[in-house]
């Protein structure tokens, strides 16, 4: 597999000043590397989850993806891929991925016994387990961004809230949360044409029949489909149109009710190509802490829009702050005529929820 990897080839105009505009750096941040770390293990704290059921249940996958993309000949390109995944498990389930790897000779793997300072569990594991380290790169990368993983690791099961009871509103009352900051999640992006990020959690198999996987669970890794299937999200973040919505939230700030920078859990980055300030929280996924964020002392509430799970260190320093948090989004998405209910997990019992999708939230 070569890398540069053409993703779109022969960009028009308007492709190249929307890779200008989305994938350049903003706010101090390189928005043309896309990062994830997705980190699970057994622990009777989520067994639920992990399908733990005893003490010697130590499983662990671990999975840091990076990718880089630039304009190289008028073509989209992936420029630069790294996957790091660490799975920690008993050793016979250990040599089944070997078996799996070991005629893909572009694989490093490395077996390793499980050191006491793990950081991944503060606990002892069994005699039979073993951990497995497996690394794809093109070129070599800093031992900063190899340790990046095991430093998100350090910070522990993402705590849930319990939900409250919050106050539900209609559209009219709107304007009371205004001049408001905005946090996106995936609904205006999906919306947009762009894939909801469980198209990334499939693609990696963070799930298995409802539960964490802790099998490697990817195929194909490091050939062309495995890359056109990687990149695929980027090329749709690339060739998409702002819609409506992002057209409504423009109008909002030059009136003066929505107060930037935009808060954006996406990659998208299609605010930008209206000219809107945005702070990308993704690039927090570097340290898996989440900052005190910046808000305007004139500000009344967060508004929250189409957002479930994702970076909600957003909300809890806007609670902090003082300020009214309202999340906008139908709990529910269909499937044909079908209605699925798909419930907000963290809105408190002081806080507010408009039933609404993206597109209709903020047409005044």
């Amino acid at each position: 597999m070569q890398i540069p990897f053409i993703v779109k080839k022969n960009l028009t105009d308007l492709e190249i000043k929307n890779f200008d505009n989305r994938f350049r750096t903003s706010n101090d941040f390189d928005c043309s590397i896309r990062e994830n770390v997705w980190r699970r293990h057994q622990t009777e704290e989520n067994k639920s989850l992990s399908g733990w059921n005893k003490v010697d249940d130590c499983r662990r996958r671990l999975i840091h993806f990076r990718d880089k993309y630039d304009v190289i000949d008028n073509n989209f390109c992936l420029i630069d891929a790294y996957i790091y995944i660490n799975l920690t498990l008993p050793f016979d389930e250990i040599l089944s991925v070997v078996k799996l790897l070991e005629t893909n000779v572009e694989v490093e793997m490395n077996i390793h016994d499980v050191h006491p300072e793990d950081v991944s569990a503060n606990r002892k594991y069994p005699s039979d387990y073993k951990s497995l380290d497996i690394t794809l790169c093109n070129i070599s990368h800093p031992i900063e961004v190899k340790k990046r993983p095991w430093e998100i690791f350090k910070t522990g099961i993402r705590q849930k809230l319990s939900k409250g009871n919050p106050i539900r509103i209609k559209k009219s009352e709107l304007n009371n949360f205004f001049p408001a900051h905005i946090e996106l999640g995936c609904g205006p992006s999906i919306e947009a044409g762009i894939p909801p990020l469980n198209y990334i959690h499939d693609l990696f198999a963070i799930k298995k029949n409802g539960f964490f996987n802790f099998e490697l669970g990817i195929n194909h890794l490091w050939s062309n489909e495995w890359f056109s299937k990687t990149t695929f999200m980027q090329k749709c973040c690339l060739c998409a149109n702002p819609t409506n919505f992002y057209f409504d939230l423009k109008k909002l700030i030059k009136k003066g009710d929505v107060i930037e920078p935009i808060f954006n859990n996406n990659f998208d980055g299609l605010s930008k190509s209206l000219g809107i300030n945005e702070l990308c929280l993704r690039q927090f996924d570097s340290t898996g802490v989440y900052p005190n964020y910046d808000f305007d002392n004139q500000a009344k509430s967060l508004i929250v829009i189409g957002s479930h799970a994702d970076r909600r260190g957003c909300q809890a320093s806007a609670r902090k702050k003082g300020l009214k948090i309202l999340y906008i989004d139908p709990e529910g998405y269909f499937n044909g005529n079908q209605f699925t209910p798909y419930p907000l997990e963290s809105p408190q019992t002081d806080e507010f929820v408009l039933n609404l999708a993206s597109k209709d939230a903020l047409s005044l």
